[in-house]
């Protein structure tokens, strides 16, 4: 597994996208909007000091992001 820790800003975008570029250069459109859009809600609403994003990419593609933001509340 890979690990990246990002800067909860927008700008981090670019480095998230090619780090997972790196790990997983098959990527397609919706991957990729399915990641800026987690990404995207973390930085806007989460208040988040920081984003952790672990990736692997054996026969399966497993993405994950941790943040220690406030937690979603649907309601």
């Amino acid at each position: 597994m890979n690990s990246l820790k990002l800067k909860v800003e927008l700008k981090e975008l670019y480095i998230l996208n090619e780090f997972i570029d790196e790990h997983y250069p098959n990527k397609d459109i919706t991957l990729k909007l399915v990641v800026e859009e987690i990404f995207v809600n973390i930085v806007n609403y989460s208040n988040a000091e920081y984003i952790i994003v672990n990736i692997e990419a054996n026969n399966d593609l497993t993405i994950e992001f941790i943040d220690n933001g406030i937690q979603f509340d649907p309601i």
